[in-house]
């Protein structure tokens, strides 16, 4: 009896939290092919999967927060998260680059931005509303950090682009975020004056979303597989 309870729990809580939200279904997919894969993956590219993993975990968390704690709002959640998650993406990039200079500029960006996020989380916009004003700039900057390297990987002549899995996620990243700043940035008025107009624009980034995990699963699976034969 308890097997039969613990199974339908987790039946429950896979439809909760997986079904009912394509992007979080699109991140264990992510998961699994990674998993497939992860004997025939470099140091590097290991790294870079971190971040979709990461990102699954958390929205799962969030989607909780909303189901199972009785609260509506998750989005001082995701204001704390993005932090870590942004961060993230920052400390890839940096790895991704051969030029000093451009390393810089991330260390530069990365202090910058949390040092001014946290402040906007205490002191500014406040946890209970998209902190715009930090979170808009960095996802720019995650932006020009993909186009970059996108730029120097097709530029350098030893290099065939698409055998790249460290391409492909700099595709999927500049697609991905490129959609989703402007949802994001009129999200909090959309929020205030009409709700339902914000549930449907928002899911434009839930598209993007589930887009940059499936060019993510389809670079692993071309890099990996495809191209081996």
């Amino acid at each position: 009896v308890s097997t039969i309870c613990i199974m339908e729990n987790l039946g429950k809580f896979l439809f909760n939290t997986h079904i009912n939200t394509p992007s979080i279904l699109f991140g264990l997919f992510t998961l699994c092919v990674s998993l497939l894969f992860i004997k025939k993956l470099s140091r590097k590219e290991v790294i870079i999967l971190i971040i979709p993993n990461v990102y699954y975990f958390f929205d799962i968390i969030a989607s909780c927060i909303t189901k199972y704690a009785q609260s509506d709002e998750n989005i001082w959640f995701y204001n704390w998260v993005l932090l870590l998650e942004l961060l993230l993406y920052f400390f890839v990039f940096k790895s991704l680059f051969q030029s000093i200079k451009i390393k810089r500029i991330i260390n530069i960006v990365i202090v910058v931005f949390t040092i001014t996020h946290v402040i906007n989380i205490l002191f500014g916009q406040g946890s209970h509303i998209f902190c715009t004003f930090t979170l808009i700039p960095a996802h720019v900057a995650a932006v020009i950090f993909a186009y970059l390297h996108m730029k120097l990987t097709i530029d350098d002549i030893n290099i065939v682009p698409i055998k790249q899995f460290s391409f492909w996620f700099s595709i999927a990243s500049f697609i991905s975020i490129s959609t989703s700043i402007p949802v994001l940035s009129i999200i909090n008025s959309l929020n205030e004056n009409n709700q339902e107009l914000a549930d449907k624009i928002f899911i434009l980034n839930d598209i993007a979303y589930c887009c940059w995990y499936a060019l993510i699963i389809a670079g692993l699976i071309w890099t990996k597989k495809l191209t081996k034969i």
